[in-house]
């Protein structure tokens, strides 16, 4: 059995048999490298879609606590331009009142009378 055509036969089956294992490994090898790489990017899916979803859940706080702001700035605006409108009131009230303090004290006096001091009070809210 030390034909030659014998031994290239089983040389032959050997290296048939080593190309097969060979190519068995490498598809084993490809599938399961397939399948992780289908694993990985599954939780990358899933981890963009959580990123996604908790950037746009803070985008809508973010936007609520904004709408918020602007309505309390717009009232604070109104609070402001009414407290303007009532101080421009009292002072054009006092600003009235000023020369007829004045005659009631005189020319002669030249500093804060009786009707003076109780319009500087009024004014300054006393």
């Amino acid at each position: 059995m030390n034909s030659l055509p014998v031994r290239c036969g089983l040389a032959f089956a050997a290296l048939l048999a080593v190309v097969g294992a060979y190519h068995a490994g490498y598809s084993r090898a490809a599938l399961e490298g397939e399948a992780e790489k289908t694993r990985i990017v599954g939780q990358w899916h899933k981890q963009a879609a959580a990123s996604a979803q908790a950037y746009i859940a803070r985008v809508k706080e973010v936007q609520a606590e904004r709408e918020k702001e602007a309505a309390r700035a717009e009232r604070l605006n109104a609070e402001l331009a009414d407290a303007r409108r009532k101080i421009d009131v009292q002072t054009a009230s006092v600003e009235k009142e000023i020369p007829d303090v004045l005659q009631k004290e005189g020319g002669a006096f030249n500093g804060l009378g009786a009707d003076s001091l109780r319009l500087y009070k009024r004014a300054l809210g006393y």
